[in-house]
């Protein structure tokens, strides 16, 4: 099997040949290609690159076509900072408050920002190489992009003070989302992540996210199926209850893309077969331990060998991951990753 028929397995828990691996490391892609974080999430032929040239040294199964956190943020008019090889940041908002809100313009996928960079990138690694591998773009959730535009802080009092204009933001943020993922899947993308790295128990917490968020995932994923596309994948990081768990079992994606701290095994007992997870080895771990520890941490991952896993890192990868690490975990899957 290949990639792409290895990924499409799990979704639909069929058994593949083995559990597939699929990674968010376009930072630790930098590293490998000689460039810098700055420069690659800045320039289209840098990004696909660091893309292809990742995927092609390690022989893992999908390419996770995103950038940063920011790019939603910035085609809508924020200020952005790039640190040479640090994580891009949002160091200037654009909503204070709801008047602001309604002056919210809504971003062009194919012109505004960085959009089309994504977009470009998509085309080309599907253009390549999308036969044999999952071509995933990375789209900001509509939390995420409202986190992004006003602040986190500024956020979490809004959901718990105003719950009200908090949900006239997300209406606006979840077009965006909507919008941007149709643009990916036309330029050749088989599926989309959604970041909402802020949904997790550790920040929102479970509450929030049953009571307000859980029907906006449901309406974006909904209306994504709608319009034929059928594989969503929901990145949450931090914690996750049983609770909140089974809650996003509920809006309907395809996968939940999970963070180290969530126990995976347990999760995976919580909810079966209503879902697919994608994850989970720590991103720090990938950094400072030796590869022979990332291979042990991925065998005792890959158990039990039930249906509906991809290994992956918890989140972003690092750019100071080193290349032995993201091999360790391509031999940990084609070694210990078979299933029952």
């Amino acid at each position: 099997m290949n990639g792409l028929e290895r990924m499409l397995a799990v979704f639909q828990f069929e058994k593949p040949d083995r559990v597939p691996v699929f990674l968010n490391n376009t930072f630790s892609n930098a590293t490998l290609i000689g460039k810098t974080v700055s420069a690659v999430c800045q320039s289209e032929s840098l990004f696909t690159e660091a893309l292809l040239t990742g995927y092609k040294t390690f022989g893992y199964d999908g390419i996770r076509v995103g950038a940063d956190v920011t790019v939603e943020a910035e085609a809508m008019g924020c200020k952005v900072s790039f640190p040479e090889d640090g994580v891009p940041g949002v160091c200037k908002h654009i909503v204070d408050d709801e008047d602001d809100i309604d002056g919210l313009r809504m971003p062009d996928p194919y012109r505004d920002g960085r959009m089309p960079m994504i977009l470009k990138a998509t085309e080309n690694c599907a253009r390549e190489v999308g036969e044999e591998a999952f071509i995933c773009s990375l789209v900001m959730g509509p939390v995420n992009i409202a986190s992004q535009i006003m602040g986190v802080g500024n956020l979490l009092v809004m959901a718990l003070e105003d719950p009200e204009v908090l949900e006239k933001l997300l209406k606006f943020t979840s077009e965006i989302s909507f919008r941007f993922a149709k643009a990916c899947v036309a330029a050749g993308a088989h599926g989309v992540v959604f970041g909402e790295a802020i949904c997790s128990a550790s920040m929102l917490g479970p509450a929030i996210y049953q009571d307000m968020i859980q029907r906006v995932h449901q309406n974006l994923i909904r209306e994504l199926n709608i319009n034929g596309i059928k594989y969503t994948t929901l990145h949450i990081c931090g914690k996750l209850g049983d609770e909140q768990l089974k809650s996003i079992a509920d809006t309907g994606a395809t996968s939940l893309d999970v963070d180290a701290p969530v126990d995976m095994h347990h999760a995976r007992t919580v909810l079966g077969k209503r879902l697919a997870f994608i994850g989970n080895v720590g991103t720090t771990d990938l950094i400072i331990k030796k590869p022979e520890e990332i291979e042990e941490n991925c065998r005792q991952l890959l158990e039990p060998r039930d249906l509906g896993l991809v290994l992956a890192a918890g989140c972003t990868m690092g750019p100071a991951t080193p290349k032995e690490n993201v091999a360790a975990m391509v031999t940990a899957a084609r070694k210990y990753g078979r299933f029952s």
